[in-house]
């Protein structure tokens, strides 16, 4: 990466998004001089593996924005419509 920026790519989906939000937060601490950019994959209703994605998702939003200088969000259904358009019939999580 750039010396004026991390990149770092984190999914807030399922057990995931409290490990995502601490390492955020740790490489904002250890590097506050870099602005940190994150791709972030939310959960889709369509796609949804855990009842507690949303819920979870509500927690690390306010972390996000705290920590991120520039989040670039995914989805988890765009996600699955790529694989199924380039032959994965059946992607597993």
């Amino acid at each position: 990466a750039p010396s004026g920026w991390i990149s770092v790519v984190f999914s807030i989906t399922g057990g995931a998004s409290g490990l995502s939000t601490l390492v955020s937060s740790k490489i904002v601490e250890e590097y506050s001089d870099k602005q940190l950019h994150a791709f972030h994959t939310f959960p889709s209703s369509d796609v949804n593996c855990h009842s507690f994605e949303a819920y979870n998702t509500v927690l690390s939003i306010t972390q996000l924005i705290n920590n991120c200088n520039l989040i670039y969000t995914l989805d988890n259904t765009s996600i699955e419509n790529v694989l199924k358009e380039r032959g994965n019939k059946t992607p597993s999580y």
